[in-house]
C-alpha cells in the first residue's frame, strides 16, 4: 500500500481499496483523505519516509502447533509461555530421562502426565503435573542458589515465575548443578507428596487448604489427591505451608565421592519423626503472620526455623554416633 504496489490487491489502486473499506466514508479521517487526492498523496509520501516493518524469524520450530502459538503471541504482543520455549530448547531432556528410567510410580506413564508445553493434553483421568512444579522442587532443593545458613529459600515462593525463567537460562556450573539435582527428582517428588499428605494428619482441624476455618467449625470430609503422585489424602494443602517444610530438607544433601548428590539420611523417615514439631512451626508462623497464608510463604521466619530444627536433629544424631563410637 505504501509503495502503491497493487499486485496483492488484484491490480486495484490504493484509493479504491480504501474506499471499499467497511464504512470508510463514515470514518472522518479516511473520508477526508478519499476526498482530497493531494492530501492522500502527501500522506503516502510521508509514510514512505517514516513507515517501517519489523520481521521476526523464529527457527527451527519443528512443532507446527507451537509455531502457530508463537506467531499468534507475537502478532498480539502476548508472551509465549516460558515452559514451551524451554521444552523446545531441550531444557527438560535430563528431567524426562530421569523420570522415564525411574522405577514405579514413575516411568513413561508419569512422563506423559507432565505438562511440558502449553496446551499439552495428558491421559484422561490422570493428575496433571505442570513442569513448573518440578522446577520449583529443584529450586527449593538448590543448595547452590540457597545455601543453608546463608539464604532462605522463600525467594522461590516470592519469585516463582522468575525462578522458572532463571532455570531455563541457567548455564555453566548452575546448569550442571541442576542436572545433579535432577538425578534426585524422583526422591524429591516422593518427599513432597509425603509432606503434602502428612501435614493435615498432624492437626486435622487446621484449615490447611487456605487458612480459613469452616463456618460450622467442622471440616467436611472429602477425598483429595496429592498434586504429583495422585495419592489419596485428607485435605488440600497450600504451597505456603508445604514449601518451607520441603525446602528445609535440602540440609540433608551432600556430594558423594563421585560428585553425585545424595541424602545423608532418609528424608521421609526423618520427616515422620519430626512432623509434629515441623507442623507446629508452620501453624505458629501462620498465627504470627496475622493468619495470612501467603505471608508464611513470603517471609523467611518459618523457613529459617524449620531449617534449624532439621539441623539440630542431625547434630543430635552425629553426637549419638560419636558417643557410641
Amino acid at each position: 500500500m505504501v509503495h502503491d504496489n497493487s499486485v496483492y490487491a488484484e491490480g486495484t489502486p490504493l484509493k479504491v481499496v480504501l474506499t471499499k473499506k467497511d464504512r470508510a466514508l463514515e470514518n472522518p479521517f479516511l473520508a477526508d483523505l478519499l476526498q482530497d487526492d493531494e492530501k492522500l498523496a502527501e500522506r503516502i509520501a510521508r509514510a514512505r519516509e517514516r513507515a517501517h516493518v519489523q520481521i521476526e524469524l523464529v527457527a527451527p520450530v519443528s512443532d507446527p502447533r507451537l509455531l502457530e502459538q508463537i506467531a499468534r503471541a507475537r502478532n498480539l504482543s502476548q508472551s509465549v509461555d516460558q515452559t514451551a520455549l524451554q521444552n523446545l530448547a531441550g531444557k527438560y531432556e535430563v528431567m524426562k530421562k530421569v523420570l522415564r528410567e525411574a522405577p514405579a510410580p514413575f516411568g513413561t506413564a508419569f512422563v506423559e502426565r507432565v505438562v511440558w508445553k502449553t496446551n499439552q493434553e495428558v491421559p484422561e483421568d490422570s493428575v496433571e503435573v505442570p513442569v513448573k512444579s518440578l522446577i520449583h522442587l529443584l529450586a527449593l532443593m538448590s543448595t547452590r542458589w540457597y545455601q543453608p545458613h546463608m539464604k532462605a529459600a522463600n525467594e522461590v515462593y516470592v519469585r516463582s515465575g522468575v525462578v522458572v525463567r532463571e532455570f531455563g537460562e541457567a548455564e555453566g556450573e548452575d546448569s550442571a548443578f541442576f542436572d545433579k539435582l535432577t538425578e534426585l527428582l524422583p526422591e524429591f517428588i516422593r518427599l513432597y507428596d509425603h509432606i503434602y499428605m502428612s501435614l493435615p494428619e498432624t492437626d486435622p482441624s487446621f484449615p490447611w487448604a487456605d487458612g480459613k476455618p469452616s463456618a460450622d467449625g467442622r471440616r467436611r470430609r472429602k477425598a483429595f489427591l496429592t498434586p504429583l503422585l495422585g495419592r489419596a489424602c485428607s485435605s488440600k494443602v497450600s504451597g505456603a505451608f508445604v514449601w518451607p517444610v520441603f525446602a528445609a530438607f535440602r540440609l540433608l544433601l551432600e556430594e558423594d565421592s563421585s560428585g553425585r548428590l545424595r541424602f545423608k539420611t532418609d528424608p521421609i523417615a526423618l520427616f515422620d519423626q519430626k512432623k509434629t514439631e515441623l507442623s507446629t512451626t508452620i501453624r505458629n508462623a501462620f498465627d504470627n503472620q496475622g493468619r495470612i497464608v501467603q505471608q508464611v510463604g513470603k517471609t523467611s521466619e518459618a523457613w529459617i526455623r524449620l531449617e534449624g530444627q532439621i539441623e539440630m536433629e542431625m547434630m543430635i544424631r552425629e553426637r549419638m554416633k560419636s558417643s557410641v563410637a
